[in-house]
């Protein structure tokens, strides 16, 4: 078993400031008090009186603690795979051009944090509002004070997965005097799809153009720009991500929190070697100090401190430098 952190697409849905629309809160779900009643049976009599005497208000805490464990009833996956793709080769220019599209069965994944609070309260899947079911089950919810105490998950054969979509490379180059090249390299992914089931019981959603499942976007592009001296390179590379929806889009295309705004970021690498023997390479990582892009704000919150950490730098300004020695 090992404990990690998870960032929830709603929060702590039996609080009463989630965003869940099965959770027990007023703005979000019309019957929160059904809920706020469901998870008062997850809490205890003292526990839960202790939980809704201080109701949480502002923005949710943007990670939850669950337990991991492992699972020796796994199946293997099964995927069908197609693709077909074309190369143009030009004087100075080459094209290729991919179009793929990937299904997989019995996608092994992890049944996450918003995944077991969901198929618990929910009464699309909990029908009964029974805290015997099996997801209510992974809960554990403090006895004293109400609060969170454990979240199990594990890896299980959880449904299925599509995602079809174009990557699009295009390199030109040419050189300039003697000794000397300039060259752009663009590498472009369009999305289609990226349809998902959590479980077989759950609906097929379309990430699509979302926060959900990791991010992701409509399309994506990379560009690099190189020159070469000599013994001399360098290269600027431009990361530029369109604007996206909030993960809650995949449920409820209304909802108004809101995703981020289109980001842009450059990085200056350079390379320099000598005698054969040496070499001296540099560089500045996100090279004009962007701010990461906040992702989660709110009509009530701003969302400061909230973002997609695995697009959006969140170290800034940074630089480095390397020598290397062949003996």
């Amino acid at each position: 078993q090992s404990t990690v952190a998870q960032p929830p697409a709603y929060g702590d849905p039996c609080a009463t400031n989630p965003t869940a629309p099965w959770g027990a809160n007023a703005t979000a779900n019309p019957n929160y008090l059904a809920a706020q009643a469901f998870c008062s049976q997850l809490m205890g009599a003292i526990g839960a009186a202790a939980w809704y005497a201080n109701p949480q208000t502002g923005a949710f805490f943007p990670t939850a603690t669950v337990v991991e464990s492992g699972n020796p009833s796994l199946r293997a996956e099964e995927a069908d795979t197609v693709t077909f793709g074309v190369v143009l080769a030009f004087q100075s220019v080459d094209i290729a051009i991919d179009w793929y599209q990937i299904e997989i069965n019995d996608l092994i994944g992890l049944t996450d944090y918003d995944t077991v609070y969901e198929q618990c309260l929910s009464p699309s899947f909990n029908a009964a509002q029974d805290p015997n079911n099996p997801f209510c089950r992974l809960i554990t919810r403090d006895p004293e004070t109400g609060g969170q105490q454990r979240t199990r998950v594990s890896r299980e054969n959880l449904g299925f997965y599509k995602t079809s979509g174009v990557d699009l490379q295009v390199t030109w180059s040419t050189e300039i005097g003697e000794n000397s090249t300039f060259g752009v390299n663009m590498l472009t992914n369009f999305l289609h799809q990226y349809k998902t089931q959590d479980l077989p019981s759950s609906p097929l959603l379309d990430s699509t153009g979302t926060g959900a499942d990791g991010g992701q976007f409509d399309y994506r592009v990379f560009t690099s720009v190189n020159y070469s001296v000599g013994p001399f390179r360098t290269a600027l590379r431009w990361r530029h991500y369109p604007s996206i929806e909030h993960a809650q889009a995949q449920l409820n295309p209304n909802t108004t929190t809101r995703g981020a705004d289109s980001y842009d970021i450059f990085d200056l690498t350079g390379l320099f070697t000598f005698d054969e023997r040496y070499e001296l390479r540099f560089g500045i990582d996100n090279l004009l100090d962007t701010e990461p892009n906040i992702y989660g704000a709110t009509p009530t919150s701003s969302g400061a401190g909230l973002t997609l950490s695995n697009y959006y730098d969140v170290l800034g300004r940074r630089a480095y430098v390397g020598f290397k020695v062949e003996f």
